[in-house]
This record gives C-alpha cells, sequence and structure tokens, in this order.
C-alpha cells in the first residue's frame, strides 16, 4: 500500500516532492541508460573508504554484542536468560528508541542549518560509535557489579543508534545516483565481523571464561570502535561527489538543461534554481570535489 516503484505512479506524492527526487536523482524522459559505475573514482574516494571501513568496526562491535551479549550475562552476570529475558531485551530496545529520537534530532538540526550535512554526520556517528566505545570498555571494569554491568550494555547497545543518523546516510550524501552500489559494497564487507567477531571471542573465552578474558574482548571491540571512527571522522564528506554525476559517469553532456515534462507540465531545472534566487536549504548538496586516493 505505501511502495511504487517510481515517484510518477505513486498517487498521493505531492509536486514538489516529485520534482526534488526526479532532479536530484538526475530522472529525466532522455535519460534511460543504464547508469555506468565509476569504479575507479569509487575505489579512490577516501569519503567512500570512510564508509566502508566504519561501516566493518560497527559492525564488529554490534555483532560481538548480538551474539555473546547473552553468554556474558549468563555466565559472568549470572542472568537467568529464560527468566529475566526482558533485561535481555532492554538494550536494543533502548537502541531501537535512540535510533528514532537521533534521527528527528538530526534532521532537526541540518533543516535549520545548524549543523552541515557533514557536521552531522561526524557528530552523531561519534555518538552511535565513540558512546558505545566507552560504555563497553567500562562494562569489562565492572566485574559482577550486575546493576553497573547492564546499566553500561544497555549505553553501548543504546547509543548504537545514532549510527542511522551517522554513516548509514553517507552513502546517499555522497552519491545519491549510486548510494545502492555503495551500499552493497560495504554491507558485503561488513557481514564478515558477523562470523569473524564471534569465533575471536570464543576462542579468547572458550575454557577460560573469566572477567579478565571478557575484558580484553571488550578491549578489541573498543579499539575497532576508535579506530573505524576515527578514520570516518577525518575523511568523511556530506557533500555530493563529483563522480556521482551521471552525464560525466556515462561519457556524454547536454549542451542545455532538458526540460522535464510529466503529467503535472513542464519543468525547467534551470528555472527552479534561478527562481526567486533561492535555494532550498533539505535540496541536493552541490557536486565537489573531495580528494581522491590516486
Amino acid at each position: 500500500m505505501l511502495i511504487h516503484n517510481s515517484p510518477e505512479s505513486h498517487p498521493r506524492i505531492c509536486l514538489d516532492e516529485k520534482i526534488y527526487i526526479q532532479t536530484s536523482l538526475n530522472q529525466t524522459p532522455d535519460n534511460t541508460k543504464v547508469q555506468v559505475i565509476p569504479w575507479r573514482h569509487i575505489l579512490t574516494s577516501l569519503p567512500f573508504w570512510a564508509i566502508f571501513i566504519v561501516h566493518i568496526a560497527q559492525n564488529w562491535g554490534f555483532y560481538t554484542l548480538l551474539t555473546e551479549l547473552p553468554t556474558y550475562m549468563k555466565n559472568i552476570l549470572h542472568f537467568n536468560i529464560a527468566q529475566d529475558s526482558f533485561v535481555s531485551a532492554l538494550p536494543y530496545l533502548l537502541m531501537w528508541l535512540f535510533s528514532i529520537i537521533a534521527g528527528q534530532v538530526a534532521d532537526y538540526l541540518r533543516t535549520r542549518g545548524t549543523l552541515s550535512t557533514t557536521a552531522t554526520r561526524r557528530i552523531f556517528n561519534s555518538i552511535g560509535i565513540y558512546g558505545p566505545m566507552v560504555c563497553i570498555v567500562l562494562a569489562g571494569y565492572a566485574g559482577c557489579n550486575r546493576d553497573a554491568a547492564i546499566g553500561l550494555l544497555c549505553g553501548a547497545v543504546g547509543l548504537n543508534g545514532a549510527v542511522y543518523s551517522g554513516y548509514m546516510n553517507s552513502h546517499l550524501d555522497i552519491a545519491p545516483n549510486f548510494a545502492g552500489t555503495l551500499m552493497g559494497i560495504t554491507n558485503t564487507a561488513a557481514t564478515i565481523p558477523g562470523f569473524v567477531a564471534p569465533q575471536v571471542v570464543g576462542y579468547l573465552i572458550k575454557g577460560k571464561e573469566t572477567v579478565r578474558q571478557w575484558k580484553l574482548v571488550f578491549w578489541i571491540a573498543g579499539i575497532v570502535y576508535f579506530v573505524g571512527n576515527t578514520f570516518y571522522i577525518i575523511f568523511i564528506s556530506g557533500e555530493q561527489q563529483h563522480w556521482n554525476d551521471l552525464e560525466k559517469s556515462n561519457g556524454y553532456s547536454r549542451k542545455t538543461e532538458a526540460v522535464h515534462t510529466g503529467q503535472y507540465g513542464s519543468f525547467n531545472p534551470q528555472d527552479a534554481s534561478s527562481a526567486s534566487g533561492q535555494t532550498s536549504s533539505a535540496g541536493p548538496a552541490s557536486p565537489t570535489n573531495f580528494p581522491e586516493i590516486f
């Protein structure tokens, strides 16, 4: 009931939103060619590698907790998982709630112009990565103090919800025309920690499940968090990259702007950009050249 193939086929979309989507993604009647993916530009783009690295780092910490937290709670904190199921679910409930709140705040700050897109991604991703990093390391020092450990683990997982206002949007920020491809690349690599992290944890605690060994597990996750997010905040950009331009990527250019014709009439992007001399604060960022690796 809610999903449709294109803006044109959506029965409830407003004209402004339809025009915004079409022009942002260069969806015009004369642009029907299959997109040529600019692999060289992608693989030499520092913003892309920033997303790639932090995606892996985020998933290492997340999967460490997702797969091993029940074991830690049972064997170290001596929780009965069957009887205390709400306590086991609480960290992820908080993550869900915090991700919604963080998303609303991030959009509000960007809409008002208080923060740029780049600053928004850096700040909220740092909340979602550095926050859990601190909590997960401190959890190792909580020992058998159940209340402190549970509070810190809730913080480690709950604060992680802020990444949905951070790097998870960066694929779309830097290259909306290739966001699906970028997500496919980074998410494929980021699933590797899903089976590597539990193997590492199992190796570290097998036959010697002590607070000391779990402290090592948490420190590893904290270091991975730190390295990944530090790389991200240094090299990320919230601006569209020059290789996102489909015309340049496909090796052709138009001498004149195309007039978009739809069921509501004609629309010239050039007219819209010059009308009243105003630019919407929510509009797409102009392409910028961010330094590439090579």
